[in-house]
């Protein structure tokens, strides 16, 4: 028999079974006080088929419930992912307003219904699928029987991931180019003091040493022309650095020698 028509087997069995005529409630002898497992609502199964409330499920029914109200068990059709088709019961606590309050064979509750369920639940996948009757949501036993196939986990909402991985991102982007532009500017400091200034302009040192032609100054004291002494004071030639002197205006030199 295939995956599918065990399926419609089991989901017809469902159907047929939720039409059965009502059953009275089954008192529990271990439950709290003012609980009733009523296997009546939503006449899922007969009651030889329900597995009885651990301690810790009718704890959490006593903690979770007001007097008066009724403890309920039905069965959820699950689909696993693998193909695997499996029946788990679901307890939970009917309130005369409200929504009814689940708990699992672990003894979780969840008061938000079968959102709350779906959404914090670890016994189902988000690809699995359950189908259960919609008494679970809207918490009237009286009401028509209607099969929901939902997912037995809702996947969980990546906005926030992503908004928060998006900041971080932007963060360390920013912090990148803030690096790298500090580090370009430290390269470009060196190249930027070497640059002549307004001062350094103002006073060329090479400009100056090379106005000063102390070179050219001996050379022109060396091709200097003889200077003739009317008076009697020596004349110099610069070529062979010999004194000549003229007597011709001093008769006294004439004399002397």
């Amino acid at each position: 028999m295939s995956c599918r028509s065990a399926r419609g087997l089991l989901l017809g069995v469902l159907r047929w079974s939720n039409a059965a005529p009502a059953r009275s409630a089954r008192p529990l002898a271990s439950r709290p006080a003012g609980l009733t497992l009523d296997v009546s609502v939503p006449r899922t199964y007969s009651p030889r088929g329900f597995p009885r409330p651990s301690a810790k499920q009718l704890a959490a029914a006593e903690v979770h419930a007001d007097q008066g109200a009724r403890l309920f068990v039905t069965m959820l059709f699950v689909a696993r992912a693998n193909g695997r088709m499996e029946l788990a019961p679901l307890y939970g606590t009917f309130t005369p307003d409200g929504t009814p309050t689940l708990i699992d064979t672990e003894g979780r509750t969840y008061e938000g219904g079968t959102d709350d369920f779906r959404a914090h639940n670890d016994l189902f996948g988000a690809d699995d699928e359950i189908t259960y009757n919609r008494v679970l949501e809207t918490g009237r036993p009286d009401g028509a029987t209607r099969l929901v196939t939902t997912p037995g986990h809702t996947r969980p909402d990546q906005l926030p991931r992503y908004v928060s991985g998006g900041v971080a991102l932007a963060a360390a982007l920013g912090g990148t180019l803030l690096l790298a532009r500090r580090a370009r500017q430290a390269a470009a400091e060196p190249t930027v003091s070497a640059e002549p200034t307004a001062d350094t302009a103002a006073t060329p040192v090479t400009e100056v040493a090379d106005a000063t032609p102390v070179a050219n100054t001996a050379d022109a004291t060396r091709i200097a022309p003889a200077t003739d002494t009317v008076d009697g004071t020596d004349d110099t030639d610069s070529t062979d650095g010999t004194d000549t002197t003229s007597t011709t205006d001093n008769p006294d030199a004439t004399d002397a020698t």
